[in-house]
């Protein structure tokens, strides 16, 4: 049995990064951070050991559509998977589509996106399966239904037949038995994280979903499980595989990676002890850390963390279901005072775009990102991703602007809010990140970075043409 698994390419003059956005996907300028696709790398790991892969990410290698179609043909598989995203939906579509028809192969498609458009994906592709669960049962028993040409629905896929989506996601995960994701296929020296000058980098996952329910986040509607972690250990042994690797940092791709302060600071004990001396970043939010615990995390090698503030203002952030996350701003400097000490870097996330914001809550969050002086800050242009409650909202309100798929890539605004169009919503936005970095104070700090400001105003000239 020979499977390929298929990273498609990025749209001309952007790097598709399908692993964002709880792989809902999202596309960087071209230059940008290059994320490896941790869900094929996973799911190598899980079928190295009953298939002949080919693992094939067009993404790092720069490969166009038909490189890709030569490579995966002259590899001549049984079974292709193709990772998809919404901001590639399009040409994930046609890629796969053209695969099939020349070689005949079966299809899978995986990512969120495949699950929540189901139908679109298998009337246009004319793939047999969408992998709704990527845990090695789901996977080894795929695998073994292609191999007899079976096309029934069990927990975890969908199948399609005689027009009818079949199929139903498990109940939960067992994180903790995962094998390591088969980091041997990746040319590791081909992915690039903007904030970082640590390589070779690789990601980890140590949990799933979010004990946040926000109604934008795409996050707990990828996985369709309750939130699930694996053990302090479990942890320890996946990063000394890595170090044996050479890998000099990991970027964990957890949503709310200090959602149990007890198992990370197990963890960090844990690294200490054993002298593991990787560097490390994670995405949390405020209410999750503590001065104890950061500390403990600097000391065991953090450099930084990405915090989800979203908006600080409290109508649009409570109308969201994510107030809790806000907590009181007071404590979000404190935070922030604290990991600028213990030497962490800080990058700080706002959203724009949500269904209350005007234009004083935009401005109102860009004065107290000013007040906080992350060592970077990142503010979203919202995207209502398919499955969210936000996109049955912006639905329902007819706030939805653009329809087309490649629109929703995080760069430009899809959808109105109640009293701002998307034209205002894009302005206001170039605003926000005129406003926080063109100040002197600012801009000093910035060169002390020369290389990271260089390729950060690249990024930024590109999308101010936008």
């Amino acid at each position: 049995m020979k499977i390929s698994l298929v990273n498609p390419p990025s749209p001309p003059g952007y790097t598709a990064n399908r692993g964002f956005m709880g792989e809902f996907g999202m596309l960087h300028f071209a230059g940008g951070t290059i994320l490896p696709p941790h869900n094929l790398l996973l799911l190598a790991g899980m079928a190295k050991d009953i298939a002949e892969l080919q693992f094939l990410d067009a993404v790092a290698l720069r490969a166009d559509e038909s490189a890709v179609i030569e490579h995966v043909a002259g590899f001549n598989p049984d079974i292709i998977f193709v990772n998809t995203s919404t901001p590639t939906a399009e040409e994930d579509c046609s890629l796969g589509k053209k695969l099939k028809s020349r070689l005949g192969a079966h299809l899978v498609y995986m990512g969120p996106h495949a699950v929540y458009t189901a139908r679109e994906i298998f009337e246009k592709t004319g793939a047999e399966y969408i992998l709704i669960n990527n845990t090695p049962e789901v996977v080894k028993a795929l695998i073994e239904r292609l191999s007899l040409s079976v096309y029934h629905s069990f927990p975890g896929v969908y199948c399609y037949n005689s027009g009818k989506i079949e199929g139903e996601p498990v109940s939960g995960y067992d994180i903790e038995h995962f094998p390591f994701p088969a980091w041997g296929y990746a040319a590791l020296e081909k992915y690039f994280y903007l904030y970082t000058s640590e390589y070779p980098y690789a990601t980890m996952l140590s949990s799933i979903g979010c004990l946040f329910r926000c109604k934008f986040c795409p996050y707990p509607v990828a996985v369709q499980s309750r939130f699930a972690a694996m053990s302090a250990e479990r942890i320890i042994s996946e990063m000394q595989f890595l170090k044996s690797l050479g890998v000099k940092m990991i970027l964990f791709r957890d949503a709310l990676f200090t959602a149990e302060k007890k198992r990370i600071y197990r963890m960090c004990e844990l690294m200490l002890e054993q002298k593991i001396g990787l560097l490390w970043r994670c995405e949390t939010s405020i209410d999750c850390v503590d001065e104890q615990l950061l500390q403990k995390m600097a000391q065991s090698g953090c450099r930084g963390i990405n915090f989800g503030i979203e908006s600080v203002v409290p109508e649009v952030a409570g109308q969201m279901n994510c107030e809790s996350k806000r907590k009181d701003l007071s404590m979000t400097k404190k935070i922030f005072r604290a990991c600028r000490s213990l030497g962490i870097e800080t990058f700080a996330f706002f959203i724009h775009g949500l269904p209350n914001d005007t234009r004083e809550t935009i401005e109102s969050n860009v004065r107290f990102a000013i007040e906080l002086g992350p060592d970077h800050v990142q503010f979203s242009i919202v995207t209502p991703f398919p499955g969210t409650e936000l996109y049955a909202i912006a639905q329902k309100e007819n706030l939805l602007i653009e329809k087309t798929w490649h629109k929703f890539s995080s760069l430009e605004p899809v959808m109105a809010t109640r009293f701002l169009s998307t034209s205002d919503i894009a302005r206001l936005n170039k605003w926000a990140y005129r406003r926080f970095f063109i100040r002197p104070s600012r801009i000093l700090k910035e060169c002390r970075h020369p290389g990271r400001l260089l390729r950060r105003a690249i990024t930024y000239l590109h999308w101010l043409k936008r």
